[in-house]
């Protein structure tokens, strides 16, 4: 174990990669006490690997858009999962709430 922290901690951090951590945990749904373990560490006996730390290798994956109202060619640049149901919801024609509409991949849609 790297460190131990509330998720008040983690969201007063000033480490980027902390505070984005911190705004993934259920207010409600967490423990009070968060633990960040070392690089490459899986506390799971018999697992190879994990999802989800707080480390950049564990927050950075691919994401891959195809089919209609898609844009070809390769967008770089920050996306979250956070981002695929309002870009999804834009493509399907769906009403988006303002909050919503800001997390929307416009570079990857074509555009209307």
């Amino acid at each position: 174990v790297a460190r131990a922290l509330t998720v008040a901690e983690l969201r007063a951090s000033d480490e980027p990669d902390l505070r984005a951590w911190g705004d993934d945990v259920h207010d409600e749904r967490s423990g009070d006490l968060l633990l960040l373990l070392d690089p490459g560490v899986v506390l799971r006996a018999g697992v190879g690997t994990d999802w989800g730390s707080h480390h950049p290798y564990d927050r950075q994956v691919p994401l891959m858009l195809l089919g209609q109202g898609i844009a070809a060619g390769h967008h770089s640049g920050p996306a979250e999962a956070l981002n695929v149901a309002p870009t999804l919801a834009q493509v399907m024609g769906l009403e988006l709430p303002a909050v919503l509409q800001e997390r929307v991949l416009s570079a990857a849609l074509i555009a209307r």
